[in-house]
């Protein structure tokens, strides 16, 4: 395993015979951060010490994206293979704020990674390891379609621990709302 600037050790998990990289430090109790798209372990940088006096802190990257195996086709990015990943919208309004007029461009690791005006380059290097057709993959996979259907879940057993930013500026507080009922 090798360290990455004090943040943990990397490894390699298998998961259904693809590669996931992690960042792991600490131990007692297990928590692992998920990133969002477009995004690697890193993103984690500021939680990954504080969180490691006190716990195991696993930080993946997740299928398609950095270090971790990028499958091709849409069938190995559906939810049953991925779990956290979020809506990734604020690409969708960057591209359109950024390129006025443009209604056809290629997703780019430029155009991903200009959005952190934080460590810019390792970001940029990260997303252009990472499968741009994984990203899409993801949301073909799970963009729902005619007949719209409510999905149910069975309850969650385990104890859960949320945490959001309320100055997140992606994710309103309201996504929060009622996301107990899915609690045991």
């Amino acid at each position: 395993m090798m360290t990455r600037d004090d943040l943990g050790e990397d490894g390699f998990a298998d998961s259904g015979g693809v590669k996931i990289h992690y960042v792991t430090k600490g131990t007692g109790p297990l928590i692992i951060l998920i990133h969002g798209i477009p995004d690697f372990w890193y993103s984690w940088r500021n939680q990954i010490p504080a969180l490691a006096e006190h716990f195991q802190v696993v930080a993946i990257d997740q299928r398609g994206f950095n270090l971790s195996d990028q499958p091709g086709g849409v069938e190995s990015y559906t939810l049953d293979k991925l779990a956290g990943h979020d809506s990734g919208g604020w690409i969708g309004w960057r591209y359109a704020m950024t390129h006025p007029g443009c209604r056809e461009r290629d997703l780019t690791p430029e155009l991903y990674a200009s959005g952190f005006k934080d460590e810019q380059p390792r970001y940029l290097e990260a997303l252009q390891r990472t499968s741009i057709e994984g990203i899409i993959n993801f949301y073909k996979a799970n963009y729902p379609r005619p007949p719209y259907k409510e999905e149910t879940y069975p309850p969650v057993k385990c104890p859960v621990l949320m945490i959001h930013g309320l100055d997140d500026m992606w994710l309103m507080p309201e996504a929060l709302n009622d996301t107990w009922r899915y609690l045991e």
